[in-house]
């Protein structure tokens, strides 16, 4: 079940904070994964007629990026 406040918020920031306009495209960025906000605010921007593209970025994903790339720059 969809939390009301998460749907709330998502409407308020497209609409209010962000002002989206039809055609408009709109980057959310989420780190962690709070993916039912991330849905929500997806659906808001598609109800302003905007346009969403989506980057989640999880932590452990990116510490492990970041191990491996110390290792090489190290040469082993």
């Amino acid at each position: 079940m969809k939390d009301p406040r998460m749907i709330k918020l998502a409407h308020n920031l497209v609409n209010y904070s962000c002002a989206v306009k039809p055609g408009e495209k709109v980057l959310i960025e989420n780190i962690g994964l709070v993916r039912e906000f991330v849905v929500a605010l997806v659906e808001a921007v598609y109800e302003a007629g905007g346009v969403p593209f989506v980057t989640i970025k999880d932590p452990a994903v990116e510490r492990a990026l970041h191990a491996g790339a110390a290792v090489l720059r190290r040469g082993v």
